[in-house]
């Protein structure tokens, strides 16, 4: 993730592409973007832009465009003929707006996605079709995409909570503070406490069952995740492995003599 509620690690919209102000956001949980970060409050000049053929960090997906109503591929005016202009479209896996369409997927188009983690799922924005993030080309060029989507039959819908289709009555009560939380006697099926940090790949949460008769299946308790930089590590353990240096350095200068302190 590369944001989390209100927390955006630091970052402005200035950070991002080429805007010169506004509000950066954060998408919500449950929502196809979460924790990813939303530049609809940005302003000014962004360097990317839906058809450009390369994925912005707003988009979740960008194959370019399409000159007029012709077919010929595009990513700017100037690859079509004078007057024409470059349009991203939709009814290809990546629609006009570069979300990814039901039913599709970018599986072997080499569109790499920067929030696609190897093995983990997304649902669509409609909640009718289930992504897999996975390395599609033949072979592998690890390029991982958002795959060609598991559309969900049978009146149920995509949830991520449980990473897959499930009927639209499951449901899940989130306790992002509580590592273990307790079932409060409302309606629902589990209850979910927070996720743990990023460890040795994966992200785990505790999950209870509320309803002892559900035919809803568990909620996911474990994704794949990066870790996330920190201040620790080869250059903090450098920079501690320095001052200790210095002040043995500068014990041995004071008992030498080599350096006289006076308080006078």
């Amino acid at each position: 993730e590369t944001c989390d509620g209100t927390n955006m690690s630091g970052l402005t919209c200035e950070d991002v592409d080429e805007f010169t102000g506004g509000t950066l956001g954060c998408y919500p949980p449950l929502d196809a973007n979460e924790c990813t970060l939303n530049v609809s409050g940005c302003v000014g000049s962004s360097g990317g832009y839906c058809g450009d053929g390369i994925q912005n960090i707003d988009e979740a997906c960008d194959d370019g465009g399409r000159c007029g109503t012709t077919s010929n591929y595009c990513t700017s005016d100037d690859d079509c003929a004078s007057g024409v202009l470059c349009l991203p479209q939709s009814g290809d896996g990546c629609d006009d707006t570069c979300n990814l369409e039901d039913g599709y997927g970018g599986g072997g188009s080499g569109n790499c996605n920067s929030n696609c983690i190897l093995g983990n799922k997304m649902c669509s924005t409609s909640a009718n079709t289930l992504y897999t993030c996975a390395d599609y080309s033949n072979p592998p060029d690890g390029c991982y995409e958002w795959g060609v989507g598991e559309n969900c039959v049978n009146g149920e819908t995509c949830s991520p909570e449980f990473d897959q289709c499930v009927d639209s009555g499951c449901s899940v009560k989130n306790s992002p503070t509580i590592l273990i939380p307790s079932c409060s006697g409302v309606n629902e099926d589990y209850v979910c406490g927070k996720w743990s940090d990023c460890v040795n790949g994966e992200k785990t949460r505790t999950c209870s069952q509320c309803d002892t008769g559900t035919s809803c299946p568990w909620p996911t308790q474990k994704i794949n995740c990066e870790p996330e930089p920190s201040v620790k590590g080869s250059a903090f353990d450098l920079f501690s492995w320095m001052v200790g240096l210095f002040l043995i350095v500068g014990f041995y200068l004071i008992r030498e003599k080599k350096i006289k302190i006076s308080f006078n």
